[in-house]
């Protein structure tokens, strides 16, 4: 996937969403829409090769991963605050939980990624086995209450 690429699916996914398209129209088998007290969370799976090619695209400085695998999975996040006219949330802290096949939860490393206009939240795992793996994201946030969202994804 080329930086252009990855950057024109974005912005159709951002568009998409603008025009009012439900949970389920926006939903794919890698992109998952979930809305939640005004929220809009946009969980992308992606592979490790997907994701460094995204940091360089946002000319992150990274250093390279010797830990990742190509069967590796990255969650990208993104939370967008519909009711403030649908911007992308840069404040606050998203801790992730995953839950594999065998309901036993997964070892995960999380970071933000902001550049380009973008700010997400990722998290890395490994999958243990084919089947559905569940990923809650908690959003804290100062002088709210926290916000949970939940996406399936199969592997």
């Amino acid at each position: 996937m080329t930086p252009y690429k990855l950057r024109y699916g974005m912005l159709a996914l951002f568009f998409a969403m603008a025009c009012g398209g439900t949970e389920e129209d926006l939903s794919t088998e890698t992109t998952k829409i979930v809305n939640e007290d005004g929220l809009q969370f946009v969980f992308d799976l992606v592979t490790p090769a997907a994701h460094q090619e995204m940091m360089e695209a946002m000319d992150l400085a990274h250093e390279e991963d010797h830990s990742m695998h190509a069967e590796h999975k990255y969650v990208m996040l993104t939370v967008i605050d519909i009711e403030s006219g649908g911007s992308t949330l840069t404040q606050g802290d998203v801790s992730f939980a995953i839950t594999g096949p065998d309901g036993n939860p997964l070892e995960t490393s999380s970071h933000v990624m902001s550049g380009m206009g973008m700010h997400h939240f990722a998290v890395h795992f490994e999958p243990s086995a084919a089947g559905n793996y569940s990923v809650r994201a908690t959003l804290t946030r100062e002088g709210k209450d926290p916000v949970n969202a939940t996406a399936v994804f199969s592997l």
